[in-house]
């Protein structure tokens, strides 16, 4: 990916075009083997904001996967983080008034 696709991906996101921004950001996180904490911020956040919950518990794995092939000390804060993961996919409920 070119930097001028990479600046676009995160102009996009700033911008809220998700659409555009999900994919371009994608492709830059995939080619920087999840090594760029600031990829990997937009793209989570790009995810999160379009309510890709799916892709977004799989990008934090393959992030994570990335992480401790780097930095195997960060086991146990990913392992927590992990966890979280299925509170994140259930719906939320909702009360009735």
């Amino acid at each position: 990916m070119t930097l001028m696709n990479h600046e676009a991906g995160l102009q996009a996101l700033k911008d809220g075009d998700l659409k555009t921004a999900v994919p371009l950001l994608a492709e830059a996180v995939q080619e920087a083997d999840y090594s760029s904490e600031a990829l990997n911020d937009a793209y989570t956040q790009a995810l999160y904001r379009a309510g890709d919950k799916t892709r977004l518990a799989y990008a934090a794995i393959e992030i994570g996967d990335a992480l401790l092939e780097k930095n195997p000390c960060v086991t146990s804060a990913i392992s927590m983080r992990v966890g979280q993961l299925p509170k994140l996919l259930l719906p939320r409920e909702t009360s009735s008034l």
